[in-house]
């Protein structure tokens, strides 16, 4: 999942540094549930 994000296509640094922000908040968000899964999975 790579987005490109420069001065050509409108993004500004403030947008960009939102968009990386959620991205990493999203990405933190599914390892835990990923981490969550394994404990509570099949065989727990």
């Amino acid at each position: 999942m790579f987005e490109a994000v420069s001065a050509y296509n409108g993004m500004g640094i403030k947008e960009s540094v939102e968009w990386l922000v959620k991205v990493m908040d999203r990405s933190k968000r599914t390892e835990m549930l990923r981490v969550r899964a394994a404990v509570t999975g099949p065989g727990a």
